[in-house]
């Protein structure tokens, strides 16, 4: 579940939430702005859309945001929040230290499944090359043509597509989790929620 990315990352800088698992945005965010939940998390478009407006009123403050990995491998700034710290900034501030050793490559395992392949779209791996460059080929003209961009901004939410072989390295990457990051993990639901992932 994307919500172990959000519960780990506030474990991991020492806030002992109790979680509510299973809540879906909309209900959880209601639950936020009447005061049943101190902590929140939003997707960005729920964030513009429903959440911005008690920022303005000083009602709730932004903690950080995931970020973005580049083109480099670093973690950068969200685009679309840039005046809100990346979670590893948050990290730092927090604790004086970067995040790092299982810890860092843990949360990178989960940012990258959770930020870094959301809605990204697979084939079999039996596709004929010649297919698959075929839907390649569509998707490119659909985020570079102004009409169709303009259509689908809102799904996109204002980050860059990836389409080829960047793309899939990125989605390699959040497949293919390490044995010591899925132990860490098991380790970590077992002490703190008692759930085995035997």
């Amino acid at each position: 579940s994307s919500d172990l990315r959000v519960v780990m990352s506030l474990h991991l800088l020492g806030l002992r939430v109790r979680p509510v698992w299973g809540v879906d945005r909309g209900p959880a965010r209601l639950g936020f702005e009447r005061g049943e939940f101190n902590v929140n998390v939003d997707s960005a478009p729920g964030f513009v859309r429903s959440s911005r407006q008690m920022i303005t009123e000083g009602k709730a403050v932004p903690l950080f945001t995931f970020g973005i990995e580049d083109a480099k491998g670093q973690l950068v700034r969200d685009p679309v929040f840039p005046d809100v710290p990346t979670y590893l900034e948050a990290y730092q501030q927090v604790h004086g230290r970067p995040l790092d050793g299982i810890e860092r490559r843990v949360w990178f395992a989960l940012f990258q499944q959770a930020i870094m392949t959301n809605k990204y779209m697979a084939l079999p791996a039996a596709t004929p090359d010649v297919i698959v460059e075929v839907y390649r080929a569509a998707f490119r003209k659909v985020i570079t043509d102004p009409q169709s961009s303009a259509k689908v901004a809102p799904v996109l939410e204002g980050y860059d597509q990836v389409i080829g072989p960047e793309g899939d390295a990125i989605v390699k990457n959040a497949s293919a989790l390490p044995t010591e990051v899925t132990t860490w993990i098991a380790g970590w639901l077992r002490a703190n929620y008692k759930v085995d992932l035997r």
